[in-house]
């Protein structure tokens, strides 16, 4: 797979007719991931991530495994 859709266990989805390759960014050559914002509070929520396939993102993902 190119990219791959992480999603938590309590996450709801509630727009159903927005498929997950619309929030692929078009030009993805420099996008590695797609995070999204918590509604409340300026901060990037972990439970939904769009992750690409890089070497990249295998070491951000190391990285923050290491971090957390």
């Amino acid at each position: 797979y190119d990219w791959v859709f992480h999603v938590d266990d309590d996450v709801m989805v509630l727009n159903m007719t927005r498929k997950l390759q619309d929030y692929i960014p078009m030009e993805a050559s420099g996008n590695h991931m797609v995070f999204s914002l918590r509604d409340q509070h300026e901060e990037i929520a972990a439970s939904t991530v769009l992750l690409r396939t890089t070497a990249f993102t295998k070491c951000f993902l190391a990285h923050w495994n290491r971090y957390g």
